[in-house]
């Protein structure tokens, strides 16, 4: 699913904003670029290429379709295609990386996998899944 639900958007938002040593922050699972939209679009001007981005976006997606079809290099500065799983052990260098409904696709000892590995690689991570229809 390309787009995630708006339920705890708002307070990643301002958590990300209250953290102003945050400079790189990795998505995983892009998708439609729900994250930099929602974080850094109030900071935007009209003209979406004239805006004056506070964060450096990096996208992690496995599938590259989304890339043109959701205009993603409009949004992230970096984007790299693959699976996180086969990704986790050469992360970009970040402040923060978020898993926004992403893990649950993942076997769980895939997921278990990954999250140590951000843990261990980035000093904030932000997990959001999806529990029975909402988002936590």
């Amino acid at each position: 699913m390309p787009g995630s639900v708006i339920t705890l958007k708002e307070e990643i938002k301002q958590w990300i904003l209250s953290h102003p040593e945050l400079k790189v922050i990795v998505d995983v699972g892009a998708g439609s670029g729900t994250y930099p939209k929602y974080v850094d679009w109030d900071n935007w001007g009209d003209d979406i290429l004239d805006r004056k981005r506070f964060h450096e976006w990096i996208a992690i997606e496995i599938f590259e379709p989304y890339v043109e079809l959701f205009k993603l290099k409009d949004f992230y500065d970096e984007i790299l295609i693959g699976d996180i799983y086969d990704r986790i052990d050469l992360p970009p260098v970040a402040d923060l990386i978020i898993f926004g409904d992403i893990l649950e696709h993942l076997d769980k000892d895939k997921a278990n996998y990954v999250l140590h590995k951000a843990l261990k690689y980035y000093k904030h991570v932000i997990v959001s899944i999806p529990v029975d229809g909402r988002e936590g």
